[in-house]
């Protein structure tokens, strides 16, 4: 058989004789054998003479005897069979592939390790992280090696490396044993482990640069886009990868209660749908970072209002339609993240299904944040054209150190005040993303820029990217209470 592509998708298969043994000294040239979220028990397949064969292989669980393997090398995917570039890849455990014992032990183990008292978010001291970092005022600061076009993915670790929240959970001991025990099932979450370990090293070290091969290997699973040999968006990649960080983590085994939502006023249907996306989301990702919004509408024609209740981990920022309202109204100034919450936030009437009415009608409509994260993320979505014809690129915007969100915000009891920690930004002079972070152990900002890491001041990254050079695709505020 020359030139076969065998392609499995989810699949939970005992394969015996009916395919393994039919294929036993058979000479087999140019495979290219793919196999995506299966469980295959093989033993029974030797003696096969395999050359050339690319094997990818997914968030498996396999237990086989396959010979002669050789895994793809992430940087020339041009060998994979074109007709599934775009099949999405999901890890067996989550979608609930593979046996029920394995699946029932992870979810205990994971139990486990989220009753820790360590990972109450508002504590002010980052217990293992600081247990971990050798020189607590001069702490190792580790570049990341570029693979080739990899800024993008070396930023948003960086940015994710200096949330202490974040590096704390994955320095704690117990959980570096979980992952190590469970590094097959939970492979992002295992490499963003060994990812902090070497951030944050236990000794001294003269390591200065961290190769971040194993996360390449776990985005390239997540999306066979995501390699080190073209750059990608960085606010989509940031986004896939705390997805699959919260699935990975959730511990959570919480089914919905069948409310009847007719008999509760708006304020307890808001409480209670919180109350069911807390508790059927139970993980790091989550408690940090996701925040509620509400979307109200009102029908103007018959006074009816009803609502959607949705849950976020980032606040996207339409700063195009701020940039043009702009124009529209001649005001002349850089967008900040105050002008975009207003623009989003204010009533608009649109034209909607009015189930009341029985028809369309002109609706007005509102977006609210109900309440706030610990860490707040606001994504600038530039794209990934540098040129100096992306329009998006030239939307001038005001990075402010200190924002106040209270006047958006309807829970006013959460936090609503909040400092600047973290920017990612477009290089216009290298044409690659680099980013800004402040240390969560000495406080001071550091410039990363793959390798490269250099000491500075904060008045020096505010102003750098108010310059023309630096255009900022992602900033990171931390809530001004938690040290």
């Amino acid at each position: 058989n020359n030139n076969n592509n065998i392609i499995m998708h989810n699949n939970n298969n005992d394969i015996n004789n009916n395919f393994i043994n039919n294929i036993n000294n058979i000479n087999n040239n140019n495979n290219n054998i793919i196999m995506q979220n299966n469980f295959i028990k093989d033993n029974n397949n030797n003696n096969i003479d395999n050359n050339n064969k690319n094997i990818i292989i997914h968030n498996n669980n396999i237990n086989n005897d396959f010979n002669n393997r050789n895994m793809i090398d992430l940087n020339n995917n041009n060998q994979i069979n074109n007709n599934i570039q775009n099949e999405p890849i999901k890890n067996n455990f989550l979608n609930g592939i593979g046996p029920k014992k394995i699946k029932k032990k992870i979810i205990l183990k994971k139990k486990q390790i989220n009753i820790n008292k360590e990972n109450n978010l508002n504590q002010t001291k980052y217990t293992f992280l600081m247990q971990n970092n050798a020189q607590q005022n001069k702490p190792p600061k580790i570049g990341l090696k570029n693979l080739g076009k990899s800024s993008y993915v070396n930023s948003i670790l960086q940015i994710l490396g200096n949330i202490g929240t974040f590096a704390n959970y994955f320095l704690n001991p117990e959980k570096i044993s979980f992952f190590d025990e469970v590094r097959e099932m939970m492979p992002l979450s295992f490499a963003i482990k060994e990812l902090y370990a070497n951030l944050y090293p236990k000794e001294k070290t003269n390591i200065s640069v961290y190769e971040p091969l194993q996360i390449f290997q776990c985005l390239y699973a997540i999306n066979n886009n995501y390699t080190a040999n073209k750059e990608n968006n960085i606010i989509f990649v940031l986004n896939n990868i705390l997805n699959y960080l919260h699935r990975e983590l959730n511990s959570s085994n919480f089914i919905e209660e069948n409310y009847n939502y007719d008999k509760y006023n708006r304020k307890d249907c808001i409480n209670k749908g919180i109350q069911f996306f807390t508790k059927s989301n139970i993980s790091i990702v989550f408690n940090t970072l996701n925040w509620f919004r509400l979307k109200e509408r009102r029908c103007i024609k018959c006074n009816i209002s009803d609502f959607v209740f949705e849950t976020n981990n980032m606040f996207k920022l339409d700063i195009l339609s701020c940039y043009n309202n702009n124009i529209l109204n001649n005001i002349n100034k850089s967008i900040s993240i105050i002008d975009c919450l207003k623009l989003q936030t204010s009533k608009k009437n649109e034209n909607l299904f009015c189930n009341k009415c029985g028809g369309y009608e002109s609706m007005e409509v509102s977006y609210k944040i109900f309440s706030s994260p610990n860490i707040f993320i606001f994504l600038l979505d530039r794209g990934i054209d540098f040129s100096e014809n992306n329009i998006l690129l030239k939307i001038p915007f005001e990075v402010e150190n200190i924002i106040n969100l209270g006047d958006f915000i309807e829970n006013k009891v959460v936090p609503f005040t909040y400092k600047l920690i973290e920017i990612a930004s477009i290089s216009l002079i290298d044409k690659k993303y680099v980013s800004w972070c402040r240390s969560p152990i000495n406080n001071r900002w550091y410039f990363f820029n793959d390798e490269k890491v250099e000491y500075i001041k904060l008045e020096k990254v505010l102003e750098l990217n108010k310059s023309k050079a630096y255009i900022p695709c992602i900033l990171v505020y931390k809530d001004i209470k938690i040290s």
